[in-house]
């Protein structure tokens, strides 16, 4: 304590990782838009049609009631293989926009187009998300 780490120096930490049953995930509800977090509800306009067309599919397929259903439903559809294929070998997009693409054509993409669609969608819902990018 008050001294800078040295190589061979190690530490511990503890963590809760809090664990929630679909009940309680379903009756805690959705936070509202407040500063400075709005960009988690941001929705980009050039594909905002494809969103809400993607969104009455899922509706009309699975019913979704409440947000956590909604979030569940959005992962199910996207996770559907008869819908979409996981590569590491991404499709050409073209000049369309990669999620726009991903979500209208080649139905073909990598954990970032999966992660950033579904985040995405749940924001159409007014469920505030973000997508983590990694090289892992």
């Amino acid at each position: 304590v008050g001294s800078e780490m040295c190589i061979r120096d190690s530490y511990e930490a503890i963590s809760l990782v809090p664990h929630f049953t679909p009940e309680q995930l379903r009756a805690a509800g959705t936070p509202r838009r407040a500063p400075p977090w709005e960009f988690f509800w941001d929705i980009p306009d050039q594909i905002r049609p494809t969103l809400e067309r993607t969104v009455r599919q899922i509706e009309r397929a699975y019913q979704p009631q409440t947000d956590y259903d909604r979030v569940m439903a959005a992962q199910s559809y996207l996770l559907d293989s008869r819908r979409f294929t996981y590569t590491y070998e991404l499709p050409d997009f073209g000049s369309a926009e990669p999620i726009q693409a991903f979500l209208t054509s080649t139905r073909t993409g990598s954990c970032e187009q999966f992660s950033t669609a579904l985040a995405l969608l749940v924001r159409v819902w007014g469920i505030p998300s973000r997508s983590p990018s990694s090289t892992t």
